[in-house]
C-alpha cells in the first residue's frame, strides 16, 4: 500500500534478511512507488559501474552481482531521473551478500520542508560492522511510496530467503 511520504517528518523501513546462497542474486530494498513491481525486473539493477532503473520512484540499497564490486550500493530516482551521484559515493564498501549471515537494512527519509527533496539514511550491519551514509536525494516529498523488498535470481537454482523483523517508523502529522 503506498502510505508512506517523505513530508510526515520521519519515515524509515527496515529489514534483517539471509539468503541460502550469495551467488548470482540482485535485490532491491526500501521505499518504491509501484505496490506490484510489474516489471520483470527489479526497480533497480547494476551492470559492471552502471545503474538500470524501471522504478519511476526508488529510494533505497541496490546490491547485484552482476555489478563490478559485489557490495550494498544506495540509490534513488524521482520522476524517471537516476541520482547523478558517482558509484563510488553511493557504494557501501566492504557490505555485501554473505550466503547464510544475516543482513539488516534500514532506510530513512527526513523531510526538509516545501520546495525541497528529502534527505536520506541508509544504514547496513553484518558480522558486526556497521555502516551509514546519509544523502539529499531528487525524492519528491509529496511522493507516495510502499515498503519493498524484492529479490531476483540469476541463475537457475532455487534459493531459500528468510526474513525476520520487518519494519517501518512513520511520525504522525500534527
Amino acid at each position: 500500500k503506498l502510505m508512506f511520504y517523505g513530508q510526515q517528518g520521519f519515515t524509515a523501513v527496515e529489514v534483517l534478511f539471509q539468503v541460502d546462497a550469495s551467488s548470482a542474486v540482485a535485490f532491491n530494498f526500501g521505499f518504491s512507488d509501484d505496490v506490484t513491481e510489474t516489471s520483470a525486473t527489479l526497480p533497480v539493477e547494476c551492470s559492471a559501474t552502471s545503474f538500470a532503473s524501471s522504478a519511476s520512484t526508488f529510494l533505497g540499497f541496490v546490491y547485484d552481482t552482476d555489478a563490478t564490486n559485489k557490495d550494498l550500493h544506495c540509490f534513488w530516482t524521482d520522476d524517471d531521473v537516476d541520482t547523478t551521484k558517482s558509484i563510488a559515493d553511493l557504494r557501501m564498501q566492504g557490505f555485501g551478500l554473505t550466503a547464510s549471515k544475516w543482513l539488516w537494512l534500514r532506510v530513512e527519509m527526513q523531510d526538509q520542508g516545501s520546495g525541497n527533496p528529502v534527505r536520506a539514511t541508509f544504514h547496513a550491519v553484518q558480522d558486526g560492522k556497521h555502516a551509514t551514509k546519509e544523502f539529499t536525494t531528487s525524492v519528491d516529498r509529496d511522493q507516495a511510496l510502499c515498503w519493498y523488498l524484492g529479490i531476483e535470481n540469476r541463475d537457475a537454482l532455487a534459493r531459500g530467503v528468510f526474513v525476520k523483523a520487518p519494519g517501518w517508523e512513520q511520525s504522525i502529522a500534527d
